[in-house]
Order: structure tokens, then C-alpha cells, then sequence
């Protein structure tokens, strides 16, 4: 008898016997053998695609696609057999395709097979909250070739600077220094002070630098006021009473003076010095200075100061200079007047205490001693020199601060005017330009030579300041010995409308209360051999002779801003026929004239 076998594996032997009989029958086929069909190697249900599993599923397939229903109903077992009729051929990808697509989704079955080394998420695997963002379908993705800031990436931190919209962003071609651009080392050279600068060059004045003071000493000091307490460096409260005080035991007072050192000397300048002077006066009892001037020195510091409170070496009077106030100013609600004679008077209210600043101007510099003067005069109490009720003062503190007067621009002038001008040298050839040749400049012989004046405009007002640093150039190089004898120079800020009309004869040189003397700095001459001396009525008198000079006058005043300049030519009894001019009959010749300015 046949081995009995299990319906999983008899019905596929019926669906093949089924399948080979039809075949044969069709299409002439042969039958295959048994063996063919019975393989040990397991056919379909043992899983490999051996030949004879292949064999059997291409019969099956054969079978369920000719006569199934005659096979099945031929099987001993009819109802596996209409089971395996059902299922989809093995064979047949459209079949498999079509039972999926009937179905809603995998399900896997409660005893489907897991690969022992599948992927189980954790318990406490992140799952995103129901609000987690998700992005737009058309969110931008960055393409796999982006750049990725490296994990120890700069990040700024939250109250990072962020640049306002319209901040400045430099363009794109900006010139930026490359790596390896040239910086100097930390010893580089550094032109020394005194370095060679061409005289045109323009170097800004540096900025005021102290000068400190030493070694005071004083002509007379009160008992317990000594001169030397302006320099201890203290500037206490109001009620402070220490400083230099002159009042005798009698209670009376009179001029005295004060000189000190300078502890180096100052910087050194063409053009001179500015110094500014703090005067702190804190003692009470309107003991402030009523009248006074500030002087200083070059000389050695061996031949004044020193050291004495009273009976001092002050120095002979011919090593000081006294500087020109520009700008004086007092706390308090008084009023510093500034004189003609470079002094200065206070006047208006007399406060209990007060600081004084006083700007001044010299022609000197490289300064070596500092000179106050206090000066008696009528319209104080008791003739001063204080504004107390005795005329005494107490200077509590005196600070120094120096600077030099920077290289001054050259100034246009314009529209020149005289009182008279000889025929064939009018005064508008006085600031021509030309230098050389006949005929040439400003003259005053009209049949009589007597005093003379000249106006002119600044073409731009000079620059403004406290006040004014002038460099005038006088030239004569017209006719030898032709020069000016005695002159004048003076400043206004008025309008220009107020003077100078242009007319070489009978011009409008403006009413003499519009103009203000400038100060003599320094003067100097082409030839050594001519010296100028300042008169108390602001002008300069010239002594010596010379051939064809250059006359170099630097001024200050407190003025700034000026619209003009007026030249005064004034008689003397020194000079040739009165003057105002060298020439045998006190006649000049003024080839050019031409003025330079800065502020102070």
C-alpha cells in the first residue's frame, strides 16, 4: 500500500497529477515521473527552490490554470484542496498584487515571526509631543553640502551688540589692510622737539602744558602770609586764609613784588608764549588784587629768586618783560580791566573771594622766572594794592600753565586807504605783491611830510580765540634809508563798511575809537644793526641805520576775528626832520606790507 501522507502535502501531488494529466491530454506533454514530484529535498512546503520544488509549483500553477475544478474534485481531500485552489499562485505576480491591494493593511498575526535581532524601541524613547513643530512641506532644506558650524563654534551670547539697521557696513571692495601690512615696532624713531620743520609747514600749537613754579620770593611778606605758601600746592575750601599777604604791622600797604622760578624751562618758539595764570584768593574780606602785572624772564635763574619771603632778589628790572594780557577773567562778579600799559585793574563788584585767570602773551619763550607786580592805584581802597578795606590782598594759590603761539596764516588785505600818498606811490602799491622795481609802494611827500595814516581790510577775518596773535612785515627796498622811524599798528572787528574806502588821498581810515593798539611781542630787523623800542603810547621807535630793511613785528591783543589793520606813520624829534621816515627829510618809502594771524 502507498505511504500515507499529511494534506499539505497530498493535495499538490493531486493538483500536479490533475495538471499532467490535462497537459498530456492538451497539449502532448509527458508525464513526469513520480520521483520528479517526491523529491526529499521538501518541494514547496519545504521552503528551497530546488529543481523539484520548482517543478512542482509550475505544475500547480499549470493545474489551477487549466482544469482546477476536475483536479479538486478528484483530490481525496476536497476541502484543502478548494483552500489551496483559493490561494493566490505562487506564480502569478498579478494575483499576489491584487490580494494586497484587497486588504486595508498588514496585520501581523499573533504568532508571526520576529527576527530575534530586530529593532524594539525603549520605554523611555523620545516621542514628540502632540504640539511638536512639524515643517512646512516646502520648508527649506539645507543641501548636503552645507556648511555646519564645527561643535565648538562661537555662539554670541543673548545680550550680544547687534548693529542698528542703518548701521555703517563698510562695501564689499573696502580696502582692508592685508595680514601682513607694515606697522611700526615700539621703537620706532621719533622725530626729537627740535627737529628741523620747514617754515611754511603747518604744525598745530601743542596743547598748554604746566608750569610748575619754585624758589618764591617776595620784595615784602606779611607776618604769617609768607610768599612761599601760593606754591604749597594746596587750594582748600573758602575759609582757607594761608598766602602771600603785604600788609605792615601799621596795617599799611604798598606796591611789592614777587618773583619765582620755573622749574624747566618752557618750550621754545618763533612766535613766543602764552602763558595762563590762575590766581586762587580764598582768604574772605575782599582780599583779592585790586591792580597788578605779570612779567617774565629768560635770564639766569641765578641772577633773581632767591628764596626770601621779604627783602628778596628780584632781579634787575631790564630781565623782565612784562607779557600782554589777552583775556582776563575774575569769579564773583568782579571786573578784570586790561590796560595800554599791560596792566590790569579790577573794578565792579569786590567779592569776599575770587579766582582770577589771566591769559598773556610774550615774544619770549624758553621762560625761566615768572614776575606779579601788585600796584598800587587810586580808584582802590586806600590806593591798593588790594580791593580790602586797608588795600591788602591774600593770594592763596598761583598755578602757571604755558604753551607756545602756534605758526600764524597768512591774512589778504584789501581795499587800501591813506590820509595822503605821494604822486606816483599810492598806498594800494603797499600791498601789491611787488617787491622790486621804480616807483614802487607807499610814500607821503605832497609838499609837506607830516604824520600819515593807512587802513586796510583782511580780506577773511583772522581766527577767533581770546585773542589774536599779528605778524606785520614791513619791507623797504625801494630807496636806501627809506624806512619808518615811528609807527603804530592797531585792530579792528568792525564792520568793514565802518573804514577804508579805498582812496589813496583824504581816505576814510574810520574814527579812532574803533581801533585798538595791538601789543608789541617782538620786533626785529633785517639788519642787527636797528633796534626798536616800544612807547607808552603803544608805537615803536626805531634807532640805527640801515640800507633797504625788513621790519619783522609780532603783536598780540585781545581781539580776534579782525576785519582790519590800520598802520599809523607818526613823527618823532629823533628822527631826520621829525620823521616819520629815515630819509633826510623824514620821508619813507613802504615797498610791501603783509600780515599773518593765528588765535591765542
Amino acid at each position: 500500500m502507498p505511504t500515507t501522507r499529511s494534506i499539505s502535502t497530498s493535495v499538490p501531488r493531486i493538483l500536479l497529477l490533475a495538471l499532467a494529466l490535462a497537459t498530456g491530454a492538451c497539449d502532448g506533454g509527458v508525464v513526469m515521473p513520480d520521483a520528479a514530484l517526491t523529491s526529499d529535498t521538501g518541494g514547496i512546503d519545504g521552503g528551497r527552490a530546488s529543481d523539484a520544488g520548482a517543478a512542482d509549483a509550475r505544475a500547480l500553477d499549470a493545474a489551477m490554470r487549466l482544469d482546477a475544478p476536475s483536479a479538486i474534485e478528484d483530490a481525496p481531500d476536497r476541502d484543502a484542496a478548494i483552500e489551496e485552489a483559493d490561494a493566490p499562485s505562487l506564480g502569478d505576480a498579478g494575483s499576489v498584487d491584487d490580494a494586497a491591494m484587497a486588504t486595508d493593511a498588514f496585520e501581523p498575526t499573533d504568532d508571526a515571526h520576529v527576527p530575534d535581532d530586530a529593532f524594539t524601541p525603549t520605554a523611555d524613547a523620545f516621542t514628540p509631543p502632540p504640539d511638536a513643530f512639524v515643517p512646512p512641506a516646502d520648508a527649506f532644506t539645507p543641501p548636503p553640502d552645507a556648511f555646519t558650524p564645527p561643535p565648538d563654534a562661537f555662539v554670541p551670547p543673548p545680550d550680544a551688540f547687534t548693529p542698528p539697521p542703518d548701521a555703517f557696513v563698510a562695501p564689499p571692495d573696502a580696502f582692508v589692510a592685508p595680514p601682513d601690512a607694515f606697522v611700526p615696532p615700539p621703537d620706532a624713531f621719533t622725530p626729537p622737539p627740535d627737529a628741523f620743520v620747514p617754515p611754511d609747514a603747518y604744525m598745530p600749537p601743542p596743547p598748554l602744558g604746566s608750569m610748575p613754579l619754585q624758589n618764591a620770593t617776595a620784595s615784602f611778606s606779611q607776618a604769617s602770609y609768607p610768599v612761599g605758601e601760593v606754591l604749597d600746592t594746596l587750594i582748600p575750601g573758602l575759609t582757607n586764609s594761608n598766602g602771600w599777604a603785604i600788609s605792615t604791622g601799621a596795617g599799611v600797604t604798598m606796591d611789592e613784588s614777587a618773583v619765582f622760578e620755573t622749574i624747566t624751562n618752557t618750550p621754545t618758539s618763533a612766535q613766543g608764549s602764552i602763558v595762563t595764570l590762575t590766581i586762587h584768593q580764598t582768604s574772605q574780606f575782599e582780599h583779592t588784587l585790586g591792580a597788578f602785572r605779570v612779567s617774565v624772564t629768560t635770564a639766569s635763574r641765578s641772577s633773581f629768586a632767591d628764596g626770601l619771603a621779604s627783602g628778596g632778589n628780584l632781579g634787575s628790572p631790564t630781565i623782565w618783560s612784562a607779557m600782554v594780557p589777552v583775556r582776563a577773567t575774575a569769579t564773583g562778579g568782579a571786573t578784570l580791566n586790561i590796560r595800554a600799559d599791560r596792566t590790569i585793574l579790577a573794578s565792579g563788584s569786590s567779592p569776599n573771594t575770587s579766582v582770577y585767570t589771566i591769559v598773556l602773551a610774550t615774544g619770549l619763550s624758553g621762560i625761566t622766572g615768572l614776575r606779579i607786580d601788585a600796584l598800587s592805584d587810586p580808584t582802590l581802597p586806600g590806593n591798593g594794592p588790594g580791593r580790602s578795606s586797608s588795600g591788602n590782598f591774600v593770594i592763596t594759590e598761583l598755578v602757571a600753565d604755558v604753551a607756545v603761539i602756534g605758526a600764524p596764516s597768512s591774512v589778504a588785505l584789501a581795499n587800501a586807504t591813506a590820509t595822503a600818498s605821494q604822486p606816483s606811490y599810492s598806498v594800494a602799491e603797499a600791498i601789491n605783491g611787488v617787491t622790486t622795481g621804480g616807483n614802487e609802494g607807499w610814500a607821503i611827500d605832497v609838499g609837506s611830510i607830516v604824520a600819515q595814516t593807512a587802513c586796510f581790510e583782511t580780506v577773511t577775518s583772522t581766527p577767533t580765540g581770546n585773542g589774536s596773535f599779528v605778524r606785520a612785515t614791513l619791507q623797504f627796498s625801494t630807496i636806501d634809508s627809506y624806512y619808518l622811524g615811528r609807527f603804530r599798528i592797531a585792530g579792528t572787528t568792525v564792520d568793514r563798511s565802518m573804514f577804508a574806502d579805498g582812496m589813496a588821498n583824504g581816505g576814510a581810515i574810520g574814527a579812532p575809537a574803533i581801533w585798538s593798539t595791538l601789543s608789541l611781542l617782538s620786533a626785529s630787523a633785517s639788519e642787527p644793526s636797528l633796534t626798536f623800542t616800544p612807547l607808552s603810547d603803544g608805537s615803536f621807535l626805531v634807532a640805527g641805520s640801515g640800507t633797504r630793511p625788513t621790519f619783522t613785528i609780532q603783536l598780540a591783543t585781545p581781539l580776534s576775528g579782525l576785519t582790519g589793520i590800520r598802520l599809523e606813520a607818526m613823527e618823532d624829534p629823533s628822527l631826520p626832520s621829525s620823521g616819520p621816515g629815515f630819509a633826510a627829510n623824514g620821508n619813507f618809502v613802504l615797498t610791501e606790507m603783509s600780515v599773518a594771524a593765528t588765535a591765542l
